[in-house]
């Protein structure tokens, strides 16, 4: 049916419009009830839209949307379906493709299972079979074979893993692998360089601590073993060596204490270094070189116990009574604590083996400033 229609306060008349048209309007809102309508039927007379049968009904407006492709509940009156039967064709075709995909997925589901997946530590376990069952050098194969398709990554963390655990015969192989895996190259280039450098690090390392066993370390050695722990972030793991080097009484010498006295010095483990200091001086011969004692009676001091290296000094010098310079440090221990009659006869020893040097280095040595305008400290020295 063909209308014209004038909406209120429009004198205008437009058309013609079918049914269709005017349902659009009502639902957008720009056709109401009140406004006026013409059509054959009418005669002469203009009337409400709300006289067209099912313009304004909850059918006539969900049959609007359906003709636009939305789905909405509403189910079209009889009046609607037998008007319109495209319409009622149209929901129910949509129904049955949905219908339709719905069951053609279950189908998919049911003939075609799900691949399993591999488990999270699918990896993991590989490559712990491949540690029990191979050679340490083929497990960098095992592993570049089982994860092909994530090769660089998986492989640049095995290679950190033994960077960190000193497996560095491990990581070599590993990083010939890399270098074969596509885009592994360029960066088995930069690892090649620092597992060179790792490895002489290792080296000088292991160097070091034979050094500390045998007693040969120095403190410029000290410094250096010291470094490269610390470095690696395991300090408290050389401490621990150096403690289980000193509780071996069978093994433990005088050269292999001092050599941890120095290593405690330059760590600032006091506790360890007087311990050391004590197996050094409760093993030492008191014989020697004057060097070894006199770095010890220093340690004792920087410690803040002097009379300790007091005691090391006059027990080698009994075996040892022409040291100049170890009579001359017995000397300022024993002015600057008080005993300068003991201070004076080891004083006057020392300048009797040392000449003018032990009298210009007492006079220079604060340790003497307390007898220093003595009369007897003077005249050994030989200054008026």
């Amino acid at each position: 049916m063909q209308y014209w229609y004038s909406i209120k306060g429009n004198s205008s008349r437009r058309g013609l419009a079918d049914e269709l048209v005017l349902f659009e309007m009502v639902k957008n809102g720009k056709l109401k009830s009140t406004d006026l309508v013409w059509s054959v039927q009418t005669g002469s007379r203009w009337v409400p839209a709300s006289t067209i049968d099912g313009m304004f009904s909850q059918d006539a407006l969900a049959a609007a949307a359906a003709a636009e492709g939305q789905i909405v509940p509403a189910i079209a009156s009889s009046h609607d379906r037998k008007r319109h039967p495209w319409l009622t064709a149209v929901v129910v075709a949509s129904i049955l493709v949905v219908i339709a995909c719905a069951l053609a997925f279950i189908a998919l589901k049911v003939v075609m299972p799900a691949k399993p997946q591999p488990k999270p530590d699918f990896l993991a376990s590989l490559e712990e079979e491949a540690r029990s069952n191979t050679a340490t050098g083929e497990v960098a194969v095992v592993i570049a074979t089982v994860a092909r398709n994530n090769a660089v990554d998986s492989l640049r963390d095995r290679i950190s893993a033994c960077f960190l655990n000193d497996q560095l015969d491990e990581a070599g192989n590993l990083i010939e692998e890399l270098a074969k895996a596509e885009g592994g190259a360029d960066f088995s280039k930069r690892l090649f360089v620092r597992l060179d450098g790792l490895k002489r690090t290792a080296l000088r390392k292991s160097e070091l601590e034979k050094a500390l066993a045998v007693g040969t370390l120095d403190n410029a050695g000290s410094d250096e073993l010291l470094s490269i722990f610390r470095e690696r972030k395991e300090e408290a793991k050389l401490q621990a060596l150096t403690e289980n080097l000193l509780r071996d009484k069978s093994d433990i010498t005088p050269e292999t204490s001092i050599a941890a006295a120095r290593l405690c010095k330059a760590a600032g483990w006091q506790s360890l270094q007087q311990t050391a200091l004590r197996e050094f001086g409760a093993r030492s011969p008191m014989s020697g070189a004057d060097a070894v004692y006199l770095e010890a009676v220093n340690m004792y001091a920087a410690l803040g116990d002097p009379l300790k290296g007091a005691d090391i000094l006059s027990r080698y010098l009994t075996n040892a009574p022409q040291s100049g310079a170890a009579w001359l440090e017995l000397a300022a221990i024993r002015c600057s604590t008080g005993d300068s009659t003991t201070g004076m006869i080891a004083l006057k020893q020392a300048v009797e083996r040392g000449g003018q040097w032990a009298c210009t280095a007492a006079w220079q040595d604060s340790r003497f400033d307390p007898v220093r305008d003595m009369r007897a400290f003077r005249n050994i020295i030989g200054i008026k």
